[in-house]
């Protein structure tokens, strides 16, 4: 049972979204309400909800700085919103900070249990993925720790969960992370998505991007681009090569776009970069 936060500032409404829908059905517990965004903040940090409905026109705090702020402590929080205003600018700042559906009051109970039934998927999904990582992660520990310590075939059953995880973590390892991160090095040159990357450690492309920028520090998107700035670095060392050459030789079919990058990484453009190699 996932749980969820209904926020709405119309008491009525909110009566109704917490009484009239079969929650428990859909497989969502209301485990809390609030009638402004000030006061669905403080909630989130003592209540630890799965998922919000929030209404994006309410006192105090409105919607989009509530799921500014939601987005920076917690960004696994799946959002619905409800909304009285069919605007553009509503829709799209939504999108920025990753909401999971966009409803228009009135709304139907049926249009609200469809939507719920779906981001039930997806969490289920998510922490599908989550399980399959944890299973991945002691695997790989254990067969990092074996190589490492050499340990005899019929002692590796026997290895306590903890010491694997304390063996591991002290070499600041993660080897799922690893396996991304070779690839990315083999293909750099390549369009690499998200997608192609989740798929190689078999996890939710959403789920893999938090965890990838838990890990790294970095999202995958800008850890790619300084691999390609770092090769394109060393490439310009060989003064045979055209600047626009090297572009392409890292991934970029566009020189100005290449340019670009290169400048806003490095602090200068490629040509000033190359003539103060020696």
């Amino acid at each position: 049972m996932y749980k969820l936060l209904i926020v709405e500032d119309e008491e009525i409404i909110r009566w109704g979204l917490r009484n009239e829908i079969k929650w428990e059905e859909i497989g969502f517990e209301v485990i809390g309400e609030a009638e402004n965004g000030k006061v669905a903040f403080d909630l989130i940090t003592r209540l630890a909800p799965d998922a919000i409905l929030l209404d994006i026109k309410m006192p105090l705090m409105n919607g989009i700085e509530f799921m500014s702020r939601v987005n920076s402590i917690n960004p696994k929080i799946k959002i619905v919103i409800l909304s009285g205003y069919d605007k553009f600018e509503y829709a799209k700042q939504s999108i920025e900070y990753g909401v999971f559906s966009y409803l228009l009051k009135p709304t139907k109970e049926d249009e609200i249990k469809e939507v719920f039934c779906k981001l039930k998927k997806e969490l289920d999904h998510i922490n599908s993925s989550i399980r399959e990582l944890e299973i991945l992660r002691k695997k790989a520990n254990t067969i990092s720790l074996i190589k490492k310590e050499g340990i005899s075939e019929d002692k590796q059953d026997n290895i306590p969960d903890d010491i694997i995880d304390e063996k591991n973590n002290s070499n600041g390892a993660d080897p799922l992370i690893q396996k991304v991160k070779e690839y990315m090095n083999k293909h750099y040159n390549e369009r690499i998505t998200l997608e192609l990357l989740s798929n190689i450690v078999y996890m939710n492309p959403a789920y893999f991007s938090v965890y990838f920028k838990q890990k790294t520090g970095l999202n995958y998107t800008e850890y790619i681009t300084i691999m390609r700035i770092e090769k394109a670095k060393e490439l310009l060392g060989n003064k045979s090569l055209k600047v626009y050459e090297i572009a392409n030789m890292v991934g970029y079919d566009d020189f100005r776009y290449f340019s670009r990058i290169f400048k806003k990484i490095t602090g200068i453009n490629p040509q000033r970069f190359r003539s103060l190699l020696k």
